[in-house]
């Protein structure tokens, strides 16, 4: 391939620096025209407008650390969104700053400290996704992780990591919105 047909780009200085210690989980809005991301060690999400610029970045701070966020089917990500934090999934109210679990992982709390929510995704069908790892203060990241739904009927799914870097898949069926389960009210 000659050089003729390769475009490059200079960033320059950086449009927004949000000042992240790990910066995940980029989710752009395009009802609004915003894009969010979290950053897993400061426990924040951050918002900003693509249109309005840099100035326009706004930040929730959390008590625990929010991971990944999906938009929920039917619900203005305005108000509240999806969020994989420390111990599951959880619903966040946007105006208050707060969220509730709607699914704990099965041995979080006090026995599982050592684990935290990480990646995140909605596959095709809808159904959220949440890895979970090791959490900072225990070390690197070990075997314990896995990955999950735990939206499917009359099973848990997980695949699992294993100490000579295959996986173990358990009932795996195969993001972009969330539907949640008919029993759940946000």
């Amino acid at each position: 391939m000659s050089s003729q047909n390769i475009q490059t780009w200079s960033t320059g200085a950086p449009w927004l620096n949000a000042h992240c210690k790990l910066g995940e989980g980029p989710y752009y809005e395009a009802g609004t025209n915003t894009l969010r991301f979290v950053d897993i060690i400061k426990k924040q999400l951050h918002t900003v407008s693509l249109a309005d610029g840099p100035d326009s970045l706004e930040t929730l701070a959390f008590e625990e650390c929010v991971t990944v966020t999906a938009d929920i089917e039917g619900v203005d990500p305005r108000e509240k969104i999806l969020v994989g934090a420390k111990q599951g999934i959880a619903v966040l109210d946007r105006k208050s700053g707060k969220y509730e679990y709607i699914a704990r992982f099965p041995d979080a709390g006090v026995k599982n400290e050592r684990i935290r929510g990480n990646d995140g995704v909605v596959d095709p069908h809808g159904r959220f996704w949440l890895g979970t790892m090791t959490d900072f203060p225990y070390g690197k990241p070990t075997d314990e992780g896995e990955l999950s739904s735990p939206f499917l009927p009359d099973r848990c799914t997980r695949m699992f990591a294993c100490p000579n870097k295959t996986a173990v898949v358990e009932s795996l069926l195969v993001v972009t919105h969330f539907s949640l389960p008919t029993n759940t009210s946000v």
